[in-house]
């Protein structure tokens, strides 16, 4: 299994295993998508943190539709609660939790070597 090193949450939906009928193929761009949960820290704005994230990723992220999964999922927590607790639902192959602020950089960094296919998952 992939442990998410941003959030350290184990994923499955990250398997190399499983993933590999998912991966978006070659020269399709994967698409992002950010999900929020219920914004109860009014201290972080969660919205913020995914500008950051697509400014510094260099990507587009658009918001979540569970009609249309994306293949990569931003999900922004804003407290302890634990609003994803199946992060793996959220997208096609693989999404990425972000806790706090501090986590945005590494986020993004992530992100960048997903999409260029460089991460080994």
């Amino acid at each position: 299994m992939f442990t998410c090193a941003i959030a350290k949450t184990v994923m499955p939906a990250c398997d190399p295993t499983r993933l590999s009928a998912r991966i978006p193929a070659a020269g399709r761009s994967p698409t992002v998508a950010a999900k929020y949960c219920g914004s109860c820290n009014p201290h972080y704005d969660a919205a913020a943190a995914v500008r950051k994230i697509s400014s510094l990723a260099g990507v587009s992220i658009h918001h979540w539709n569970a009609a249309y999964l994306p293949d990569i999922c931003i999900l922004v927590k804003q407290c302890q609660s634990d609003c994803f607790p199946e992060p793996e639902r959220f997208s096609n192959w693989c999404s990425l939790l972000v806790e706090k602020p501090e986590e945005v950089r590494r986020t993004a960094e992530k992100l960048k070597r997903l999409i260029a296919r460089q991460d080994n998952l």
